[in-house]
């Protein structure tokens, strides 16, 4: 009488130890896949760019996470009669807020002079 128990505890078995391996397998994947960092992530960056007082705007902004390692691209606006000089140090200043926020992460930062007209990417 018990000719179905052996599969059947069998697959709840399997299907235990699916349950348990999926959520494992997922983050293992994302964490292999270059992924754009959570909307929340994306949100702070910007917040925390525009904290700078010399900071008008910003765009381009790209981000991805491939495992451990974070990658922040942005492009900022200022003021274009600012120096170089003074561009740069704002510039610094935003890059070292953003490591603090997101420590070992990499931060590439472009100026560009407050509303100039660039091309901006489609991918419609």
């Amino acid at each position: 009488g018990w000719l179905y128990a052996d599969p059947l505890i069998g697959l709840a078995i399997a299907a235990y130890i699916l349950k348990c391996a999926w959520p494992i397998a997922k983050d293992a994947y994302d964490m292999l896949m270059d992924r754009e960092l959570p909307d929340e992530d994306r949100a702070r960056i910007e917040e925390i760019v525009l904290a700078h007082a010399d900071v008008v705007a910003l765009h381009h902004l790209r981000t991805r996470a491939s495992g451990p390692l974070t990658f922040i691209q942005v492009h900022l606006e200022m003021d274009g009669h600012m120096s170089l000089n003074k561009a740069h140090v704002v510039s610094d200043s935003v890059e070292a807020s953003l490591r603090e926020a997101f420590p070992g992460a990499e931060v590439i930062i472009h100026q560009d002079p407050h509303g100039i007209e660039e091309d901006r990417a489609s991918f419609a």
